[in-house]
């Protein structure tokens, strides 16, 4: 027992120490809790004081959850939108509180000055910004303010579901807001709001890649706004290419430019446009002339337009035409594709991306407004959505998961707090909603395009409200019928004058609710004033629907309302009496006035439409306008007779409707005075002549094959019923070809495409203030073709026949249209051997292609489309005057071949070469090309002779060759046709002067052998012998001289005549350097050499200005000529204006300290490109710094004419003995030791350039002299970079001077890292956009060529030499001509240091 006592206390005392410590572990963290919550709670009390002092209520939607799906805020002050909306709703009274206004949008002042300690201690706290990404690179809702460490947030964000606020920055740098740059934002979801953010002058840096702002929620009305940025200068986001809902605000940006040339009409889907208190538009500099309509977003980025190339699912732009390659997708982004809907397993959320069930249920619950309860996420239809839809009410199931069930009657009932309704921003709490618990007033002051269904969306399924309904100065509003399911209005709070339903003050308020609709007031009267456009019988019968008939003129007034249409409606009969293609005779009864009523005319009106249920009073933001003819009383006012009246300058082809009402006045004893008026009725002008097709042209398929494109008419005038296309070849004129000697002049294209002249219109621009969006008048291709006999004149907008021809109305035609109908109906098919010499053919008019088989092949064929439409009763067909386009096919490749050629040997000196003509070539045979040589001798010459065909035919196809040496000979012949040369024939052998015994040639070549076997043999001692020698370090010309070469004259030879010296320039490696005249109107810039020249002088002088003939890229100075005959030689280039970079960051560098980040990149990357061109042709430059750059008048660099520098900044190379010279400070590692030259030790030289630029032309290792110069390099040295460089250009520096080689980027790899933050000219005009340079990029080779163009170090005794070992696919740059034979040496030798200490090696592989 006493056992039993002793446990039982054991086991008491062990519960109660085990309660204890359970408490104590408890109240640890609770404390550890209430701390955190402490800090959060210090951070939101600051955030969420207003400017009156108090603390707005906690929102749930503020706690740090990484699974939140809505929004992730930064800081805190700014309110979501629709949050703000409740402030408008249900506190009125709040704009009198002390902030800042943006619109109708209020914007809380910044935090007071007494809390910014204890904010900065919890900034500190939460200083590890955290990654606020819901999905792969989707974000939510971003607020960034205050602090530019705040942007961090939008690293890797996509895609930002919400909205994106960037408000109240202050402490950031110019350079810094220039560094701030994600360009993997490419849509936001709501909307876009950029307000007091400093040093800001561009946007171009920070949002690159944006496309889409789709305005599922509105700021206020607008999707994009801009306000109060006072350094921005430019808004630049040149890949916005869509606003899908909601205008575009940009207010208060005195400096801003630009807002006016950029085409919103193709960005803006649906919104207004607002632009006010911005630059001056006479102060801003002009668009490029290259830009498509003037249309830029500054003065060097150019507006894209859409291009057609992309899937239908995309909106903006796209890399590809299938739905994989859209940027950003219309509807469903599943797996980086668009598509409309998801796959079965998955659900939409919001409508862009697919998510599974279970991801949609444990989604963090939304708020629609701030102050409700959070929505639970529930699946409905496929979609996960936070509401159910009208019909169905929310329920809980078996799971404890939220689910839409089918609801009917009061448990369908869904309630929504009443407010006042200013924009469409405001909409969005009562959609879906049945029953306004309070009252609901609409103050609606900016229209909107699609307004009309927004409301009905967003009121429709409204039946009670408690209050009352107030419908004021709503100037959007045409109707009421949007409230299509209200029944009942309580009362229960009423407005002015006891009333429960006031309608005041509605400018284009034409009608109330739908005739069908039952409406009852429980409690209250009616207030209806200045309603200028809704009809007292109209209010009448409202009033007597609610069953006030009693109502006072203090309630409803006569007199305010429906004083500006027609009331009291007596009907007028109308009808067309006839009509032509341009014209309609209307007729209709005489009106009767009634008593006391004075009639004074009538009007008619009509307009384009073919809506049979057009109303007389347009939408204010309908296309839709009235014409207005005013017609007069008839002087027989007899009862019996008509009124007609002809309206005319109408269009062919189109649907109209009219009618007409009386304009009459009353007497004062006269209460209300009918009106009379018409019923619209609708009627269509007949058919006409169309214009010709659009945009015709041809593409060359095959050799016989072409197809012809072309678009509907631009004016058809009527149905298009078949098109005629028509054409023949045009047969070469043989005699006059013949007069032409194409041996000396070549072959010339003499086929050149014919387009139809572009005459634009320019867009009309809206008036800001406007509450309509405008049409917009598109850019069209326009023709006018006119015979020699018509002149053109003044026709209205909107006509098509733009020449003053005669023409009856009554379509004689025939006698107007001789030519063309004699082209297109007398042209008759011929065809011989299946192939068409003259065709026509009848295509249906729903075709805008077809393919025109059976051609002769390389054949030029005139060929005319005609648009033919309806054929009168008379039998009259309405055909568009012809649109021509020539086309030619394509060459046969071996139709030019020349056959049964055959040598025959007259006597030992001369031979008779014969040939069949060419039977069927390519155009016409116009010479012959008759090529032998002796095939003894291995390094013969060619010898190649030229006949035009009028020789070949008078000498029947033979060619003598005379005056032959004796030996063994092949000969062959090819034809020259007007598509170039043919194939060479089979070669053909003949012998002159040998006999059969051929001793004596058999001991030359043996002799010969001999002789350069012991020169090999001789060659290979020397090298053996020079190879003991002591090996001392050698330094190499970075420009070495040729042995001497003969130029030869070509195709670059300019005549002296056409050239004219003005003032020089400077001094270049040859000579003096001058700026000239090139035909009289070409500025050129003309290199001599002096007078006491040599002729090897002049040979290198003209071999090494011919190394820039092999080269053409924008990004390289161009060659335009050669003067060799005659002295001085002249060598034409291209003038730079600014001369080389070096001596221009020279000459600016006191005027400006340094160069801005734009122009630092775009320096960089013109010369990149221009060295990436020099890379994919395997040249290696070798000497590329900054005064072998040039400077363009307009500032664009080029690389220079190579050699042109060294004799002006002869202190930047190291000089070796008397001429040769080396630039140390711009030479990588491998140079300096082993004499490897490579694109890549070009990039080294490129990262030196980049730092002269930086440092505005300061020399590179500044204070070291040569000799540490190379010790610092071989010792895994650089230049120091500069504190200011842009973090874009220090990594790209840091990557040029990496120590491994093929570590180093490659030139298109550096043009590809600059090209985001390039103009669009760049992209026009650069290598790395050409056709070979994209081809180059797609290859995906990492480096242009392989191997090095490695070069030895040699010395004798007095001299030293380089010998050049080249790849096959290798040449330097240095080469003179592209002819130059591998083998040949330098001219210029090394002279050796003497005995110097051997210096460090450090292996360029070494890590």
């Amino acid at each position: 027992m006493n056992t039993w006592k002793l446990l039982l206390s054991i086991l008491i005392v062990l519960e109660m120490v085990s309660c204890i410590l359970f408490a104590m572990t408890v109240n640890d963290l609770q404390k550890d809790e209430s701390r955190n919550r402490f800090n959060i709670k210090v951070f939101n009390n600051h955030r969420d004081k207003t400017s009156s002092g108090k603390y707005r209520p906690k929102n749930p939607d503020d706690n740090l959850d990484d699974n939140d799906d809505r929004s992730h805020n930064v800081n805190y002050d700014f309110e979501d939108s629709r949050y703000r909306n409740d402030r408008a709703i249900h506190a009125p009274g709040s704009a009198e509180e002390a902030s800042t206004k943006i619109g109708q949008q209020t914007i809380t002042s910044d935090m007071p000055n007494g809390k910014q300690k204890s904010h900065a201690i919890a900034r500190q706290k939460m200083s590890k910004l955290r990654n606020v990404t819901i999905a792969d690179g989707v974000c939510g809702s971003l607020d960034i303010r205050n602090n530019i460490r705040s942007f961090e947030v939008l690293r890797n964000c996509r895609i930002i579901e919400g909205f994106l606020n960037i408000i109240l920055i202050a402490n950031i740098t110019e350079s810094q807001a220039r560094n701030l740059s994600f360009p993997k934002l490419r849509e936001i979801t709501e909307y876009l709001l950029i307000y007091r953010v400093d040093n800001f002058t561009t946007l171009r840096y920070l949002f690159p890649n944006l496309e889409v702002i789709r305005g599922d929620t509105l700021f206020t009305d607008y999707s994009l706004m801009i306000y109060e940025m006072n350094q921005l200068t430019e808004i630049g986001m040149v890949k916005l290419m869509k606003i899908s809902r909601g205008g575009v605000r940009i207010e208060r940006n005195p400096v801003l430019c630009y807002t006016d040339t950029i085409d919103w009409k193709s960005i803006v889907l649906a919104g207004a446009l607002f632009f006010a208190t911005n630059q001056h538009p006479s102060k801003c500099p002009a668009c490029p002339s290259s830009c498509p309509d003037s249309h830029c977003w500054s003065e060097d980025l150019c507006q894209k337009s859409m291009e057609s190339i992309c899937h239908p699912l995309c909106l903006g732009g796209c890399f590809g035409p299938t739905e994989k390659d859209c940027y950003v997708c219309k509807t469903i982004r599943h797996e980086d594709m668009c598509m409309e809907k998801c796959p079965p397993h998955l659900y939409a959320f919001r409508e862009r991306r697919c998510i599974t069930a279970l991801e949609c249920i444990k989604m963090k619950p939304a708020h629609l407004r701030k102050d409700d309860k959070a929505k639970n996420w529930r699946i409905f239809n496929n979609s996960c959505v936070t509401e159910c839809p009208v019909g169905y009410d929310e329920i809980i199931d078996q799971n404890n998961v939220t689910v839409c069930k089918t609801c009917v009657g009061d448990a369908c009932q869904k309630f929504e707090n009443g407010g006042v309704v200013r924009h469409i921003s405001d909409f969005q709490p009562f959609r879906g909603m049945s029953v306004i618990d309070g009252s609901l007033e609409f103050q609606i002051g900016n229209s909107y395009p699609t307004i009309e269904s927004e409301l009905i969306d967003a009121f429709g399924a409204i039946e009670e409200i408690t209050g009352y309904l107030k419908v004021a100065r709503s100037s959007p509003l045409t109707s009421l019928e949007f409230l299509k399911k209200l029944r009942v209005i309580r009362g229960r709070k009423l407005d002015m004058n006891n009333a429960s339903l006031v309608i005041l003050d509605n400018s284009n308020l034409s009608n109330l609710f739908h005739e069908s609709q039952k409406i009852e007031l429980e409690n209250g009267r009616l207030f209806i004033h200045d309603n200028p456009k809704l009809c007292m019988s109209k209010i009448t019968k409202l009033a007597n629907m609610v069953g006030i008939t009693n109502y006072t003129v203090l309630e409803i007034h006569p007199d305010s309302n429906g004083d500006k249409v027609a009331c009291d409606i007596v009907n007028i009969n109308i009808t067309v009496q006839n009509k032509g293609t341009t014209y309609a005779n209307l007729v209709w009864d005489v009106y009767e006035p009634s008593e006391g009523q004075n009639l004074i005319n009538y009007m008619l009106s009509y307009t384009e439409t073919d809506n049979p249920n057009v109303t007389f009073e347009s939408n204010p933001c309908s296309s839709r306008k009235w014409q207005i003819v005013d017609v007069e009383i008839p002087l027989n006012n007899s009862p019996n007779i008509v009124i007609s009246k002809l309206i005319t300058d109408l269009k062919p082809y189109t649907s109209y409707g009219v009618y007409v009402k009386t304009l009459a006045v009353r007497n004062r004893s006269s209460f209300r005075s009918p009106t009379g008026q018409s019923k619209v009725i609708l009627f269509r002008t007949d058919p006409d002549i169309p214009t010709v097709p659009a945009n015709v042209e041809t593409i060359m398929t095959t050799e016989t094959e072409i197809l012809i494109q072309w678009d509907e008419p631009t004016q058809p005038n009527g149905p298009i019923a078949y098109y005629i296309i028509s054409g023949f070849i045009r047969i070469e004129d043989e005699d006059f070809l013949s007069s032409r000697d194409y041996c000396k002049h070549g072959i010339v294209n003499e086929v050149e495409k014919i387009e139809s002249p572009k005459i634009s219109f320019k867009a009309i621009i809206d008036d800001p203030k406007s509450c309509c969006k405008k049409e917009v008048v598109k850019y069209k291709k326009f023709e006018i073709l006119c015979y020699d006999n018509m002149t053109t004149g003044y026709i209205p907008q909107g006509r098509y026949n733009y020449c003053d021809a005669p023409r009856d109305d009554k379509f004689n035609i025939e006698e107007n249209f001789t030519f063309e109908k004699n082209f297109i109906y007398n042209t008759k098919p011929n065809i011989s051997n299946n192939t068409y010499y003259s065709f026509i053919f009848n295509v249906s008019g729903e075709e805008r292609s077809y393919v025109l088989k059976n051609l002769r092949y390389y054949s030029l064929y005139t060929i005319a489309v005609t648009a033919c439409g309806s054929t009168l009763n008379n039998g009259t067909e309405l055909c568009s005057l012809p649109q021509y386009v020539n086309a030619k096919t394509e060459r046969r490749p071996d139709a030019d071949n020349v056959y049964n050629v055959q040598a025959d040997v007259t006597n030992d000196t001369l031979v008779t070469i014969k040939w069949d003509p060419v039977q069927h070539p390519n155009g016409l045979t116009v010479a012959y090309i008759i090529e032998y040589t002796n095939t003894i001798i291995k390094s013969a010459t060619k010898t190649s002779a030229c006949i035009s065909q009028g020789i070949s035919r008078k000498k029947r196809n033979t060619y003598d060759i005379p005056n032959l040496s004796p030996g063994k000979y092949s000969t062959r012949v090819r034809s020259l046709s007007l598509a170039g040369e043919g194939n060479w024939s089979q070669e053909v052998y003949f012998t002159i002067g040998m006999k059969d015994d051929n001793t004596f040639v058999a001991t030359i070549i043996v002799t010969i052998t001999c002789i350069v076997a012991i020169i090999i043999i001789g060659f290979f001692l020397l090298r053996s012998y020079r190879n003991k020698k002591k090996q001392e370090r050698l330094i190499a010309s970075v420009n070495p001289d040729y042995i001497e070469s003969k130029y030869v004259r070509d195709s670059w030879e300019v005549s002296r005549d056409n050239i004219k010296l003005s003032e020089e320039l400077g001094l270049g490696n040859f000579g003096m350097v001058y700026r000239g005249v090139l035909n009289g109107n070409i500025p050129v810039a003309i290199k001599t050499i002096p007078v006491n020249y040599t002729e090897e002088d002049k040979n290198e002088f003209l071999n090494e200005a011919s190394v820039m003939k092999n080269f053409s890229s924008f990004h390289l100075v161009k060659l335009l000529g050669v003067i060799s005959e005659g002295d001085p030689p002249y060598v034409i280039m291209e003038l730079m204006e600014n001369g080389d970079l070096k001596s221009y960051l020279r000459r600016i560098r006191d005027v400006e300290p340094g160069l801005d980040v734009s122009r630092i990149i775009r320096m960089a990357g013109e010369i990149a490109d221009g060295m990436a061109y020099l890379e994919s042709k395997k040249f290696v430059h070798r000497d590329l710094a900054a005064r072998n750059c040039m400077v363009s008048n307009d500032l664009v660099c080029k690389i220079g004419d190579f050699g042109m520098a060294r004799d002006i900044y002869e202190t930047d190379y190291y000089k070796i003995g008397q001429k040769g010279l080396l630039p140390i400070r711009w030479m990588a590692p491998e140079n300096l030791s082993d004499g490897v030259f490579t694109s890549d030790s070009d990039v080294w030289s490129f990262g030196v350039v980049l730092y002269e630029i930086l440092t505005m032309g300061e020399l590179p290792y500044q204070g070291f002299s040569n000799d540490e110069v190379l010790n610092h390099v071989l010792r895994k040295g650089t230049v120091t970079i500069p504190r200011n460089c842009p973090e874009i250009i220090l990594k790209l520096m840091e990557r040029c001077f990496r120590w491994r080689p093929n570590e180093r980027p490659t030139f298109i790899e550096i043009v590809s890292e600059l090209e985001s933050f390039l103009g669009q000219d760049f992209c026009e005009k650069s290598f790395y956009h050409s056709e070979e340079g994209i081809e180059l990029r797609n290859s995906g080779l990492k480096k242009v060529y392989h191997n090095a163009a490695q070069i030895r170090f040699h010395w004798g005794n007095d001299s030293a030499r380089w010998v050049r070992e080249f790849e096959d696919n290798v040449t330097l740059l240095d080469q003179t001509r592209a002819g130059t034979s591998r083998s040949k040496i330098f001219k210029n030798g090394f002279q050796h240091l003497g005995n110097i200490a051997a210096m460090e090696e450090i292996p360029l592989d070494s890590s």
